[in-house]
């Protein structure tokens, strides 16, 4: 009986974990809209749930374009690699790979690993970086993503948003600078179609660089987390910064891609 009942807990678990992705999504916005990601860069668990979202609205046939918080003077890059023209190697020696905040990362480079046979198999439309050029004016960062973005999108199907989580915010201000308005902000009031989430996850580690680069350890963060047993999304308006919630398990360090590619 105790292994009849395990084994309907793990069943329950693996189908609420596909429902909370796509089916609580698809309920929110019905019709299509703009799914952001709100993460926390430099880990395997992030861009890994990312894409396993991506897949499973892949999986009801529905038109998917992807965006992520790379320079938007990479989408050549990203675009020849898409096309299967230049290889994880060359995609990896531009200088925008050599900095080590985890937008770079192994994990990352998974992701775009396999949103390229995804983008062959034309299961996804597109895959494009808004984040602003590399020298650009640092304070209005998040306006020319959204600009980037809007120019970008093309109103049809999901396009799904990965960015660090400050970016997603819905509303002004943060601890640093109160009159700070966020890339979610910017773009609710140009598409209003949208859902934003903020990550959630076990304790662990991520990289980053503060300053020295490398593991860093994670605490927990599980607010508002009711199904703490598998990765999920949840949508709640506890916190009005964000639509809801993407929980993603116990987090693990995924380092710079680069390091796999030395010259």
């Amino acid at each position: 009986m105790r292994k009849f009942l395990l084994c309907l807990l793990l069943l329950s678990a693996s189908l609420n974990a596909f429902a909370s992705c796509y089916v609580q999504l698809k309920q929110t916005l019905p019709d299509g809209g703009v799914i952001v990601f709100g993460e926390y860069h430099g880990t395997v668990e992030a861009p890994r749930f990312f894409l396993d979202c991506i897949r499973e609205f892949v999986a009801k046939k529905e038109k998917i374009s992807v965006f992520v918080e790379l320079p938007v003077t990479e989408n050549s890059l990203l675009s020849n690699y898409g096309a299967g023209k230049i290889d994880e190697r060359a995609l990896v020696q531009s200088s925008q790979w050599k900095i080590e905040d985890g937008r770079t990362s192994v994990a990352m480079l998974a992701l775009l690993r396999g949103l390229r046979a995804d983008l062959a198999g034309g299961r996804v439309t597109s895959v494009a970086g808004i984040d602003q050029a590399k020298g650009g004016d640092y304070t209005v960062r998040d306006r020319d993503m959204a600009d980037n973005f809007t120019t970008a999108y093309r109103g049809r199907g999901y396009s799904m948003v990965l960015v660090g989580n400050l970016h997603a915010r819905l509303t002004k201000g943060v601890s640093w600078d109160p009159n700070l308005k966020p890339f979610g902000m910017y773009v609710r009031e140009r598409v209003g179609q949208m859902v934003s989430l903020d990550l959630r996850y076990g304790a662990g580690t991520a990289w980053s660089c503060t300053p020295k680069c490398g593991p860093d350890s994670m605490g927990e963060h599980l607010v508002g987390v009711t199904l703490p047993a598998v990765p999920s999304v949840e949508i709640q308006h506890t916190d009005e910064a964000f639509d809801g919630i993407w929980y993603v398990g116990q987090l693990n360090a995924s380092p710079p891609a680069w390091l796999r590619y030395p010259k």
